[in-house]
């Protein structure tokens, strides 16, 4: 009966799909996926962080080079603007710079002494770090510590708003609010807070616009940045992980489940679940849960990052 129930919800979910995406390829990273970025200056080149404490950089689906240094599970990825360099965050409380043509290491910092997540300002000048220590880390360019800041709570997310200039951060625990901060004299001071309806907001995204702000956790939510009002409030069926907006499109967002589906929504109207074949028994094999979601520079493809070490692209159907 349960399996029954699940399908036909799963069927009536996709009676409103947008029908847009159908899967292509798919790449062996040999380990659970934790972390995927496309290069902005070189449209080929996927990047994935794992739970091997590797590094792999892809080109044209193939694995071009490996990078080794961090000595736990890789939990974040961030590139500069110019596409030379790439910031990773580990479990191993490091921040490190590598450069992508040779995987050479330019600089290796203590971030946080836990789970570190990191996001760059719009000329790369500032790095902004956060981590389970409930510590905010103001850095430059070359990895010099400018500030840290303190917390009350746990820190799972941090992104730049380039549009407004602001930092967003969003707590754990019992913190159910975006926290929305304005960079000044080396330091970041708190603009306002946006309450969410989540014990626990996981993962953020700013769209492309920079209108916009989505967040999740059991649910996922919409706000306009400039009104602060709620724009959407949308069904996810579970947990979502990470969140990307389309680089071409401030209404359509990819969500990573944890359960392995990947759910892509139009703030327009529809939802798609991709996976959801393993579901309704139409594939076979179990169902592998998925950590990460990242576009192609031109919103074409959606990658995928499992639990499996396998990497899913998905394909627009135009």
């Amino acid at each position: 009966m349960h399996g029954t129930f699940r399908q036909l919800l799963v069927q009536s979910l996709l009676t409103f799909s947008i029908a847009s995406f159908k899967f292509n390829y798919e790449l062996d990273n040999s380990s659970p996926v934790t972390a995927l970025i496309v290069n902005p200056q070189y449209p080929n080149q996927l990047i994935s962080g794992d739970a091997n404490n590797q590094i792999k950089v892809w080109n044209n689906n193939y694995e071009e080079l490996t990078i080794e240094g961090h000595t736990d599970t890789i939990t974040d990825l961030a590139i500069t603007d110019d596409g030379y360099y790439l910031t990773s965050t580990s479990l191993d409380s490091s921040i490190r710079e590598w450069d992508l043509s040779n995987g050479e290491n330019m600089f290796n910092v203590v971030g946080h002494n836990n789970k570190g997540i990191l996001s760059f300002d719009r000329n790369d000048q500032v790095m902004v770090s956060v981590g389970l220590d409930e510590k905010i880390r103001i850095w430059n360019q070359n990895g010099e510590l400018i500030k840290t800041k303190g917390s009350r709570v746990q820190i799972n997310d941090v992104k730049f708003a380039a549009a407004q200039n602001y930092w967003l951060t969003t707590g754990k625990k019992k913190s159910f609010k975006l926290n929305v901060w304005s960079y000044e004299n080396e330091d970041l001071n708190l603009q306002f807070k946006i309450k969410s309806n989540f014990t626990e907001i996981i993962s953020i995204d700013v769209s492309p616009d920079g209108s916009l702000v989505a967040f999740s956790g059991t649910g996922m939510e919409v706000f306009d940045l400039e009104t602060r009002e709620n724009k959407a409030s949308l069904f996810t069926g579970g947990t979502v992980k990470a969140l990307a907006f389309a680089p071409n499109n401030s209404n359509l967002i990819a969500g990573a489940r944890e359960d392995g589906i990947v759910l892509v929504w139009n703030l327009e109207g529809g939802m798609e679940m991709l996976g959801v074949e393993h579901l309704t028994g139409e594939a076979e094999g179990p169902l592998s849960g998925c950590n990460t979601v990242a576009w192609s520079n031109d919103g074409t493809v959606l990658f995928s990052g499992h639990e499996d070490g396998k990497i899913k692209a998905w394909s627009v159907v135009e």
